[in-house]
């Protein structure tokens, strides 16, 4: 999901602090009997519809941000739909729920972390972008460039083994151990390989 561990928090597991995530509020109370509303379980075929839908509305960013960083686009556009839940849960357009402050300023969340090896709820300062294609360019930034996950581009043209070195190292993207799995699941069920190539 989007747990995300601080660096100091856990001796075991340590992020990139970078990748702190924020927690969606939860619905609203229903119309008269004070309970969360139940939500609609959508068809087979209505939420392969959605899921193209936003494929195709993000490949633009994620082929950007490829081009420039070489973080293939499969990984961009995986992540994107698994944190962002489909684009329904962006608040800021941080698809990726980086923390700290972007290009359009920050917004204070909820969030989960472990703290003393136990999972709490806190807010935190999250960055804010203009549009989608700054969240992706940011997001790539941050793992080509940044120290904690760059160990990752020397993978670039597997997306299978970039992911999975997403979770390997001293500092982890995720702090689901099935994260990667997650992800590589996406990847090959929506044939997303099919948009990387290898950066110039």
């Amino acid at each position: 999901m989007m747990f995300r561990l601080e660096p100091d928090a856990d001796r075991k597991l340590r992020l990139a602090p970078e990748f702190q995530f924020y927690l969606p509020p939860a619905p609203p109370p229903g119309p008269r009997t004070g309970q969360a509303p139940t939500a609609v379980a959508p068809t087979p075929s209505s939420a392969g519809a959605r899921q193209r839908e936003f494929f195709q509305r993000m490949l633009p960013h994620a082929l950007a941000a490829q081009a420039l960083t070489g973080v293939p686009a499969s990984v961009s556009l995986a992540q994107a739909a698994l944190e962002s839940g489909w684009g329904r849960h962006a608040p800021g357009n941080n698809f990726f729920g980086i923390k700290g402050t972007g290009p359009a300023g920050s917004q204070r969340l909820f969030t989960r972390e472990f703290r003393d090896g136990a999972l709490v709820r806190t807010q935190a300062k999250f960055r804010r972008y203009h549009d989608p294609m700054e969240s992706f360019l940011d997001h790539a930034r941050v793992i080509a460039e940044g120290r904690y996950l760059r160990h990752a581009m020397k993978h670039k043209d597997n997306a299978r083994d970039f992911v999975r070195a997403l979770q390997s190292g001293r500092y982890k993207y995720a702090t689901d151990p099935r994260y990667a799995d997650k992800l590589i699941r996406l990847i090959e069920a929506h044939g997303l390989t099919r948009y990387d190539r290898s950066a110039p």
